[in-house]
């Protein structure tokens, strides 16, 4: 646990620029093993286009932001600390990746109970979050494996 924290931190550190910006990132959504979960965390990175200099041409394309994601997902099932890569405007869409740490309890789905994992997970949102992912036991006991995947609202 004490590597994962150290890790986070030192990717933060690197993703933290004097031009990078922080919004923050909200969602709840019906996943396994959560049932219905709620998430906050923030992306951080280049989030406002580049200064054009002077004179230059108008943009063809329309800029989109891009950067670290920190999350915290409590559940009704458990609890998921994610960290990853996301692009996109949050209101709208976009699309990102997180590796995370997860503790259940209460009645998960498709879960055992009181378990810790670490797993990745694929994010996709167009309005409609739908998210997949893998996760692998990680503490004492059975070693498992189990697939996520929810769909909700929110980045």
């Amino acid at each position: 646990m004490r590597n994962i924290l150290a890790m986070a931190l030192l990717l933060v550190a690197l993703g933290a620029r004097a031009e990078a910006g922080a919004e923050f990132t909200w969602g709840a959504r019906f996943s396994t093993p959560q049932l219905f979960s709620v998430s906050g965390g923030f992306l951080i990175g280049p989030l406002d286009a580049p200064p054009r200099p002077p004179g230059a041409p108008e943009p063809t394309k329309m800029y989109i932001p891009r950067g670290l994601l920190v999350q915290v997902e409590p559940g009704v099932g458990g609890g998921k600390i994610g960290l990853g890569f996301a692009k996109g405007l949050l209101n709208v869409g976009g699309a990102g990746a997180q590796a995370f740490y997860m503790r259940t309890w209460g009645q998960p789905l498709w879960g055992t109970r009181d378990r810790s994992y670490a797993g990745i997970e694929l994010d996709a949102a167009l309005f409609l979050k739908i998210s997949v992912g893998v996760m692998r036991s990680i503490d004492d006991g059975p070693r498992d494996i189990a697939f996520t995947g929810g769909i909700g609202v929110g980045f």
